[in-house]
């Protein structure tokens, strides 16, 4: 089950410049979120990220207190 990450660095680093030239709010989050949702689109149309990034689920705990 383990799948081997090919994190690509030099391609992760142009993808954010490019997405902070062409948004008005330049802030981390918003360039994050953009990346992120660009990775997504791209892993379901192509079968791999734009950066070559894993991404895993965060489970969520609730108390039954």
């Amino acid at each position: 089950m383990g799948t081997k990450s090919t994190f690509k660095k030099d391609v992760a680093i142009q993808a954010i410049l490019y997405a902070a030239q062409n948004v008005d709010r330049k802030d981390i989050h918003k360039i994050c979120k953009i990346l992120y949702f660009a990775d997504q689109e791209h892993l379901s149309k192509y079968g791999r990220s734009i950066t070559g990034d894993t991404y895993i689920a965060c489970l969520l705990y609730t108390s039954d207190a």
